[in-house]
């Protein structure tokens, strides 16, 4: 970990991929209609001296051969095992790893084995915190949202009309071996039940 004040930091942003997402037939559709920008929005609260690279999978090779000393991944549950793989390379380099994002906010307990800080909710209400302790050479291993957007008190609802395929999913596919260990959890309910109150409370 970096000494408090000592210096500027080398932070590393990181969006994984599946293989099948890095397609070049798939990626232009759904990547220029839709580009990821939470990675570039917690990457403006650095301090001008602060060396950042973001680097998003679907649109660049991830290379890990550089030694930043904070890497921050963003973990969906399509890229859930990905993200951790890269976490787990950075970890044992030395980095200091932080896992966010809706999957990570889903499921904390399997996440915070690949970090050493996970964050829970939005991330613009829990990075700024985050950095101001780890500056100061103190942060905590869980930082969560307490305001605006967040799954507190967030009672289940019916499902909305966009997550009639994932029922409908869950229905025909439960229980068969052949589908890939993401879909299994996601089909299972233990993400789609996250993910439903995520969308609840974000108004969605």
């Amino acid at each position: 970990m970096i000494a408090p004040g000592s210096r500027s930091l080398r932070v590393k942003f990181i969006l994984p991929a599946l293989k099948e997402a890095t397609d070049p037939h798939w990626r232009p559709i759904k990547y220029s209609l839709f580009p990821p920008l939470g990675l570039a929005t917690l990457a403006a609260y650095l301090s001008p001296d602060d060396h950042a690279v973001i680097v998003d999978e679907h649109v660049e090779p991830l290379r890990l051969d550089d030694a930043p000393e904070l890497v921050v991944i963003q973990v969906y549950i399509t890229n859930a095992y990905r993200a951790y793989k890269i976490a787990d390379h950075y970890r044992n380099q030395g980095a200091f790893v932080c896992l966010g994002g809706l999957h990570v906010t889903s499921l904390p307990e399997e996440a915070a084995a690949h970090a050493n800080v996970i964050f829970l909710g939005p991330g613009e209400q829990t990075f700024p915190s985050f950095l101001k302790d780890f500056r100061a050479g103190r942060p905590e291993q869980v930082y969560t949202s307490m305001s605006g957007r967040t799954l507190e008190r967030v009672p289940p609802h019916p499902p909305r009309p966009h997550q009639a395929w994932f029922i409908s999913c869950a229905k025909l596919h439960r229980g068969h071996a052949w589908l890939s260990p993401a879909l299994r959890l996601l089909l299972q309910g233990r993400v789609f039940s996250g993910w439903q109150r995520f969308l609840h409370a974000t108004g969605r």
